[in-house]
């Protein structure tokens, strides 16, 4: 008996887009499961569930300001996830702002 088949298990083909729509600036941006975009639905899911993205950056919240922890991780971080969302400095920031709320507030 050989081994079972691996399938591709990316972000990307694991949940279906909701469809729902939001409007922003007078355009319509489709949101996706829960967040403002595809892209920013697939950097938070990176930042938050992969260990070693997640450890580049959970100890910040109580050590640096919001806007000094993006401009780290921008610096760090690659262009792109693997699936070939773009880190870019509204969807990392949008990705981590709940951890430094809780610990700041």
């Amino acid at each position: 008996m050989g081994l079972p088949q691996i399938r591709d298990f990316t972000a990307s083909n694991l949940i279906a887009p909701s469809g729902a729509y939001q409007k922003t600036k007078g355009k319509h941006m489709k949101e996706f499961n829960g967040h403002r975009s595809w892209n920013a639905w697939n950097v938070s899911l990176w930042l938050s569930t992969d260990e070693d993205l997640y450890n580049a950056w959970n100890w910040m919240p109580e050590h640096f300001s919001l806007k000094k922890a993006v401009s780290t991780l921008l610096f760090v971080l690659p262009a792109k996830t693997p699936d070939g969302a773009v880190y870019n400095r509204l969807s990392v920031k949008l990705a981590i702002e709940l951890y430094f709320v809780g610990v700041q507030s």
